[in-house]
């Protein structure tokens, strides 16, 4: 009696094994083309800087190579809109969020880096917003940087932190350089910030 019990509840395991799968097929499904998990990044203040070094033929080589400057401070303020999205018999849990991000660097300092004031090229430091999934992104990014406004561009020019985002050359002045943007992105299941301030 107790085998043929067994019988009828390995059968419902495997259903409830095969529904768990058909729903996480479900949300990634949902969520590849409304956005997947986000965690924000960021920004970022990177000063790329020259690097000679010597290649195995044993001549000198220029190199350009990047400096990354965390802000003094970061605030996110913003509100998350959840909605149910559905998949054959399954619903997905989506949102959408608008988010204000605002704080400011202090000019970066190289005092201790040994390298020579030349090699750096504050022409070209660029700032970079980290965003895991770009499809999450439903409209163009401003900045505000002292005051001026710039538009963020899609891309990375720098994977040494982040690997996906928006980032815009901007120029660096004075003891402090103030930032804010506003951020409208789509995602799924979760939302995360990355404390990158040394006050956030």
């Amino acid at each position: 009696m107790s085998v043929l019990l067994l019988i009828p509840t390995a059968f419902i395991a495997a259903l409830i094994d095969d529904r768990a799968n058909t729903q996480e097929e479900a949300i990634k499904e949902v969520s590849a083309k409304w956005g997947e998990t986000q965690t924000i990044a960021g920004p970022l203040l990177s000063v790329p800087y020259k690097k000679y070094i010597t290649n195995k033929e044993g001549s000198v080589e220029e190199v350009i190579v990047y400096a990354h400057f965390l802000p003094d401070e970061l605030n996110i303020n913003g509100e998350v809109f959840p909605s149910e999205l559905t998949r054959d018999i399954y619903e997905v849990v989506v949102y959408n969020t608008e988010l204000k991000i605002d704080g400011k660097f202090s000019r970066p300092d190289f005092s201790d880096w040994d390298i020579a004031a030349g090699n750096i090229v504050w022409a070209d430091a660029f700032v970079t917003l980290g965003i895991p999934d770009m499809k999450g992104v439903s409209e163009s990014i401003a900045l505000k940087w002292n005051g001026a406004d710039y538009q963020f561009n899609p891309g990375v020019k720098s994977g040494d932190v982040v690997a996906s985002g928006v980032s815009i050359k901007v120029p660096v002045s004075g003891a402090n350089n103030s930032f804010s943007l506003e951020l409208n992105l789509n995602g799924s299941r979760e939302l995360n910030f990355a404390p990158l301030g040394r006050e956030t």
